[in-house]
């Protein structure tokens, strides 16, 4: 009996020794794998500062206030009248046209801008275009295709002028405003975050009738029209 029970106490000592070396080596199996898909945090590699920033600026910027928009400026003007500021007024008593002498329209098409600071001290978010226009045949000249510039500096020091200039550049597709009286709404496919922004009109309303041969010849009616472009009102949301 003393031999058969110093047997079993051998036996299983062997036994709890093979299980502690299976043990030893799932440890060290689970240690290794941990090892190679965990790296440590020191060895990640990091965002580039770009990325960074833009996510950052996505999740701060806020929805620009319609009511701190102003228009600073202009590619050119040929109202006396009215002042630039008007334009940003829901009335079709005022209104921005190029001007048609000194302006860059030639049979309907060139490229003339307003300038608009969308808040005075700050990136903010837009997403909504509105425009009113005096739809044909009363408004040959009012904007029928147009563009947003992007412009990312932080002031509008006239002394940086140059340096300004050289930052401007186009952020939307061409936007179409239909031949229609009242407000357009024209929801932008990207949000746009900035802080100035140019509205560039690229053609007016009679220019469709000289692309669809609707009229042949630069008239009495509408010869005036071929050479400027402008708008009653637009508005940002």
């Amino acid at each position: 009996m003393k031999r058969e029970k110093r047997r079993r106490q051998h036996h299983d000592k062997d036994k709890d020794k093979d299980m502690d070396q299976d043990q030893d080596q799932l440890t060290t199996i689970v240690t290794s794998n941990n090892n190679e898909s965990l790296p440590s945090s020191s060895s990640l590699p990091l965002l580039p500062n770009e990325i960074i920033r833009d996510i950052a600026i996505y999740f701060t910027v806020k929805k620009l206030d319609p009511t701190k928009t102003r228009a600073i400026g202009c590619s050119s003007s040929s109202s006396e009248l009215h002042e630039l500021k008007e334009c940003l007024i829901d009335s079709s008593s005022s209104w921005w046209i190029s001007s048609i002498n000194e302006g860059s329209f030639h049979n309907g098409k060139g490229e003339e801008y307003v300038e608009f600071e969308l808040d005075n001290t700050k990136i903010v978010r837009l997403s909504t275009v509105l425009i009113s226009i005096p739809m044909l045949p009363t408004g040959p000249l009012s904007v029928r295709t147009m563009r947003l510039d992007c412009c990312a500096a932080s002031n509008n020091n006239s002394n940086n002028n140059n340096n300004k200039e050289q930052q401007w550049k186009p952020i939307t597709p061409i936007l179409t405003v239909d031949n229609r009286n009242g407000w357009q709404r024209i929801e932008l496919n990207e949000p746009i975050d900035a802080q100035y922004i140019r509205l560039v009109c690229l053609s007016n309303q009679a220019s469709r009738l000289l692309d669809n041969n609707e009229i042949t010849e630069i008239n009495d009616t509408y010869g005036h029209a071929m050479t400027a472009v402008g708008f009653f009102t637009v508005k940002f949301e």
